[in-house]
């Protein structure tokens, strides 16, 4: 359960600060991550049946590198498996998480995280992730249409 946990945790953190979507995050294959000096994130598959690419930051370098050089490994089936959260639960289905079970883990961090402060009444959904990437570009300087183009929009 603890790693199911820890899998979910780094889906959270890999949505919120490469800006995927939930299907795009539970898609990811352990190829589709370069941690290197130009470290990015690989999204195929996407809306559309788009692909983009999505640099990452060092904030995602030092959650996603030690998740894989020492959690996933531990998950039963996940040295087999391609999904790069992989949940041991689902290993029949490919051994990525269903959908369900991913906004499930990332629901339960959202209610955890979220007692006492003011943003305890609002209701979670994967797609805030994503807003809070984009906002986060938009406060730092970056363009509107390079938001929009790493974000995957049609119109970017």
């Amino acid at each position: 359960m603890l790693l199911r946990v820890v899998a979910g945790f780094v889906g959270l953190a890999t949505a919120h600060l490469a800006g995927v979507r939930i299907s795009e995050l539970i898609g990811l294959r352990f190829g589709d991550v370069d941690l290197g000096a130009e470290a990015h994130v690989k999204v195929f598959r996407a809306k559309g049946d788009k692909h983009r690419e999505v640099r990452t930051g060092r904030r995602l370098i030092g959650i996603l590198g030690p998740y894989l050089a020492e959690v996933r490994h531990q998950i039963n089936g996940a040295p087999e498996s391609e999904v790069l959260l992989v949940d041991h639960q689902a290993l029949g289905r490919r051994g990525g998480f269903p959908d369900d079970a991913m906004r499930a883990v990332q629901n339960s961090f959202w209610a955890e995280w979220s007692k006492g402060t003011d943003y305890e009444c609002v209701r979670w959904h994967p797609h805030i992730a994503r807003h809070s990437y984009a906002t986060a570009l938009l406060e730092q300087g970056v363009a509107l249409s390079a938001v929009q183009h790493l974000l995957g929009h049609a119109h970017a």
